[in-house]
């Protein structure tokens, strides 16, 4: 029997979920640490899962749902992320440069924002 990779390159909080997911489908899996060891340089720890031959078809499907959920909840949380105007709500804001030394000390732990559509500045 060997095994198939069906995702890798997950983290942990990725692969619980997953690990969900092919419970819940009934597919029996192995999910192992990928990559470099943390004390040799590696950011945080990466994860692969394999599952048996025979059931690799539903098991990727299971992943591919899983992976196109991820995504869409990824997206709809970078875009909660965004700074809006609170004026216009727009997203087409820039951070207003500071270029007096006094500037920099006055306003020293604040950002200054600038909508360019309205042209309102509010600080955050």
């Amino acid at each position: 029997m060997s095994a198939v990779i069906i995702a890798q390159y997950l983290d942990f909080s990725e692969v619980s979920g997953l690990k969900k997911a092919l419970e819940a489908a009934e597919v029996d899996y192995v999910v192992r640490r990928h990559g470099l060891p943390i004390f040799l340089g590696s950011a945080h720890a990466t994860y692969r899962v394999y599952v048996k031959q025979e059931l690799a078809e539903k098991a990727q499907f299971v992943a591919t749902e899983f992976m196109d959920d991820l995504k869409k909840n990824r997206a709809e949380f970078e875009a909660k992320l965004l700074v809006r105007c609170p004026v216009c709500d727009s997203t087409n804001i820039y951070v207003q440069p500071r270029k007096s030394p006094w500037q920099k000390l006055y306003y020293i732990g604040v950002t200054v924002r600038r909508c360019k559509d309205c042209d309102s500045e509010w600080y955050t």
